[in-house]
């Protein structure tokens, strides 16, 4: 009788608990972990490179808000002159005014820069009723500084449509800006 009894133990000792080896568990976790250090690294990489073109961007704008308010003065005199010598409806004169003034009394970037939008838009509306000719040309420096800014805003487009923007587009959302396009 005492030899069934000793059988009995040596197959509850040589016989494993059927699953995955320990050691594949640990490798697979120890894998994934080295992955998921290496993606929040290049995440938070992409974001510091995000938040380094924005700043540049920021000021490619604030460069360009200068020039952009030279140009918006002179307009505003010559649709003023327009409006005086009845070649420009007087609405019109006033939505420009509106559109200017939009321009001119906010201080944040995205607000100016849909009031520079909705003013250059007024510049190439049909409704303005005298010859795109008669406003004052676009200078070099004011061309310059648009495609400064064009440029900020496309590099950090092509940071945004990576896979560490994709990434960062998962935990927070980045509104991506439209090019400025003047009206002559």
């Amino acid at each position: 009788m005492k030899e069934p009894e000793h059988r009995s133990q040596d197959l509850s000792v040589s016989m494993a608990p059927p699953g995955i080896p320990g050691k594949r568990v640990t490798l697979v976790v120890l894998l994934g972990l080295a992955l998921l250090g290496v993606g929040i690294s290049y995440t938070l990489w992409t974001y510091n490179r995000v938040d380094t073109a924005r700043a540049a961007t920021a000021t490619a704008w604030r460069n360009l808000t200068e020039h952009l308010s030279s140009r918006y003065r002179a307009a505003e005199k010559t649709i003023a002159e327009g409006v005086d010598s009845r070649a420009i409806k007087m609405e019109f004169g006033e939505r420009f005014r509106l559109a200017v003034d939009g321009f001119r009394t906010t201080s944040l970037p995205l607000e100016q820069y849909a009031a520079a939008q909705r003013v250059e838009s007024l510049l190439g509306s049909e409704d303005l009723g005298i010859s795109p000719q008669a406003l004052p040309s676009v200078p070099p420096d004011l061309r310059a500084s648009l495609e400064s800014f064009r440029d900020q805003l496309e590099q950090e487009r092509q940071l945004l449509e990576g896979l560490g923007g994709r990434m960062l587009d998962i935990f927070m959302k980045f509104e991506t800006t439209a090019p400025l396009s003047l009206a002559n």
